[in-house]
């Protein structure tokens, strides 16, 4: 939310943490680690952090296929045995299996597939393929980095070294620049891993659920180890029943719908996006230049999306794009010069 919708220099309520989370604490931890172990640590830490933060690395990758695989095989392991139970059945578990087997192909593709590159060979087809609005892209530009044609709607990503055209984001979770090529599979990413942590939201509530009715726990007595008490259910010991017997289980139950939270809400701001026919790097631009108009005394709604071509056409546009990216392998032909004979007569 703060990465998306923060402004450092704001004053909203977002964008006060936003300061305290990317400027604040960054600066709090460099000040102590400069106390406690002098230049050197603060050196230490700013290379490993330019490394992590403006470098593709696939650190992010690793986490997450950590989280993800992670995740399935505890719930495999801590929550499958009771399945089928009596709120469920045990066809959950191939449609657990199926869910999850989704959101690595998706991942895979996304983290894999040509977001979009503007190369030598395909620098017309990109410039040609969306027009120069005038305000935040200008015709005739070139890309300082890599000597080519700017097309609009098209940004140098820093981390990965490339232009790549529809620029929407580079996202440290596949690896991978957002754009033409591949925005569609970045939007069936969000979608899939929203709909698994839902799923695994409501498998693992119905399974906890379905384990208080068999095991009768609201009916049972329970007893205190060490005094002998007896106590009658309540929701608080029932709870502590289920910590001590189904604490992964729990946790990892815990964790999806968390994730279910800030998933939808993330893939719902994606969806909006693409409705409106807007990449995220397009909002800040234009959020940057209408501050700029205000400051100016200029009236900020005038700038117009001439992207937008309606809710329809627009989805049509991000999940049918023109296959205008794929993997150039250019080969420089040899030129081998040819002799001609000289003709006598004619």
């Amino acid at each position: 939310m703060i990465l998306c919708c923060g402004d450092p220099e704001g004053s909203t309520c977002i964008d006060i943490i936003t300061r305290c989370v990317c400027i604040g604490v960054p600066w709090a931890f460099k000040s102590t680690l400069k106390v406690l172990f002098g230049d050197k640590g603060t050196e230490v830490v700013d290379s490993w952090m330019h490394y992590l933060l403006y470098k593709n690395n696939p650190s992010i990758q690793i986490f997450y296929l950590f989280i993800v695989v992670g995740g399935y095989f505890a719930f495999v392991t801590f929550g499958y045995p009771y399945m089928p139970g009596p709120l469920i059945s045990g066809a959950h578990k191939w449609g657990g299996l199926v869910a999850f087997a989704v959101c690595l192909f998706t991942f895979a593709i996304a983290s894999l597939k040509d977001p979009g590159i503007v190369h030598r060979a395909n620098e017309k087809a990109c410039v040609s393929q969306f027009p120069y609005d005038g305000v935040i892209f200008v015709e005739g530009k070139k890309c300082p980095t890599c000597d080519t044609l700017k097309p609009a709607r098209s940004k140098h990503c820093s981390m990965c070294d490339v232009c790549v055209v529809r620029f929407d984001h580079h996202c440290v979770w596949i690896g991978n620049c957002v754009g033409e090529g591949n925005h569609r599979w970045f939007i069936y990413f969000l979608l899939t891993h929203a709909f698994l942590c839902v799923y695994g939201s409501l498998v693992g509530v119905l399974i906890l659920l379905g384990q208080i009715i068999e095991r009768q726990l609201f009916q049972a007595v329970y007893v205190d180890a060490v005094t002998g008490e007896r106590f009658s259910a309540s929701y608080s010991i029932v709870f502590q029943y289920m910590l001590a017997n189904n604490a992964i289980l729990m946790f990892v139950t815990l964790l999806c719908i968390i994730m279910s939270a800030v998933l939808v809400a993330f893939t719902a701001y994606h969806l909006f996006l693409v409705a409106a026919n807007v990449t995220t790097n397009e909002t800040f631009k234009y959020r940057n230049e209408r501050r700029r108009l205000e400051l100016s005394g200029e009236r900020p709604d005038q700038i117009q999306n001439i992207y937008d071509k309606g809710v329809w056409e627009n989805f049509r546009e991000c999940f049918a794009p023109q296959e205008l990216f794929r993997n150039y392998h250019l080969v420089a032909e040899e030129k081998r010069p040819t002799q001609r004979g000289k003709l006598k007569g004619s």
